[in-house]
């Protein structure tokens, strides 16, 4: 079964599975990174997972090359990952959209709220 969302920004739409590859209890990190030829750098959101998380998408990537990985937040898709080949390290690159801010303040905005509710799920499970 799949849905249809849409970047805030790009107004990409894409098809989503209905059941999340990774859930929040998942995540382990986010940061703000730069990736990219020198010159052509793009700011990205960093997304770390944990092994058992790890090992799902390196499984789903192997199968997966020219789709991508979409980041939804609370049902809204937020960011998007091209899948150029198998992810083994859990590491996960994505470009965020919101709108009326800059790619950059978006990825900062939102690696704040991840980490925040990364540290609220590890505090919960105390």
């Amino acid at each position: 079964m799949q849905r249809i969302v849409t970047l805030p920004v790009s107004g990409i739409t894409i098809p989503v599975m209905t059941k999340e590859l990774t859930l929040a209890e998942d995540l382990m990190n986010t940061e703000v990174v730069e990736i990219g030829e020198p010159g052509l750098r793009l700011v990205c959101l960093l997304v770390q997972v944990n092994r058992k998380a790890a090992r799902n998408i390196m499984e789903v990537s192997r199968h997966a090359k020219g789709k991508s990985f979409v980041l939804v937040v609370n049902d809204q898709a937020v960011g998007i990952m091209p899948i150029s080949e198998p992810i083994v390290d859990g590491n996960l690159f994505f470009t965020v959209e919101q709108k009326g801010k800059t790619n950059k303040q978006a990825a900062i905005d939102l690696s704040k709220d991840l980490n925040a509710s990364i540290l609220a799920i590890r505090k919960s499970q105390e």
